[in-house]
């Protein structure tokens, strides 16, 4: 998201931009756009600001000219003239935004309830993405960021109009979408030796027990 007067990422050059923690996947999914579209990262100053609210602050308060952001602040830059000029989605289509983890050994102590966990995540998943049901989840959304309808439904169009493959279909995970974030941890340094495979992190049989198929 970008100050009014800068329409693409060539105006962006010289100029500062809000970033999360440097080594966070928020930050280097940006400078990932930034290269798909021709801005290195020499190419501006980076402001640290940590957090959706404090970069869209930082937008409000001129300290910085573009910053990443989440939903509703998006939305909220959008109505205020601001310009988006991407979306992360863009450059890493494939990524794996959010995980449910648990040590092995306890899984393996409760694997029946992690696959009543798995099966009930898988359901959610349904009903979500279930068009029927989105005057329901546009409500939870609603109530949960304390925000209006309009950014409810706009953060449902966002990801599923058309998809952008943000969330699983029924809690199944993206080998793809696991390499990715390995990349990213690796470019930031979280690796001694060689960057571990997907597989490393991933034990699916209490999905495929829930009925959750596997991913490729």
């Amino acid at each position: 998201m970008a100050k009014p007067w800068i329409k693409s990422f060539d105006d962006l050059k010289g100029k500062r931009v809000g970033m999360a923690d440097m080594t966070g996947t928020v930050s280097l999914a940006t400078l990932a756009l930034m290269a798909k579209h021709g801005l290195a990262r020499g190419d501006v100053t980076i402001k640290v600001v940590e957090g959706t609210p404090s970069r869209f602050a930082c937008l409000i308060r001129e300290d910085c000219d573009a910053a990443p952001l989440g939903q509703p602040q998006d939305f909220f830059a959008t109505r205020q003239g601001f310009n988006i000029l991407g979306l992360s989605s863009e450059a890493t289509p494939n990524f794996l935004y959010t995980v449910t983890i648990a040590r092995r050994s306890w899984a393996e102590r409760n694997s029946e309830a992690v696959v009543r966990y798995a099966r009930a995540l898988g359901d959610a998943f349904h009903f979500i993405r279930d068009p029927a049901n989105r005057d329901s989840v546009a409500g939870t959304i609603r109530d949960a960021w304390g925000s209006s309808d309009s950014s409810a439904r706009e953060t449902l169009s966002l990801y599923f109009e058309p998809e952008k493959n943000v969330l699983p279909m029924a809690g199944e995970i993206s080998v793809k979408g696991m390499a990715q974030v390995i990349d990213f941890m690796d470019k930031a340094g979280a690796f001694k030796g060689a960057k571990p495979a997907p597989e490393a992190f991933m034990d699916t049989r209490y999905l495929r027990a829930a009925g959750v198929p596997d991913q490729p």
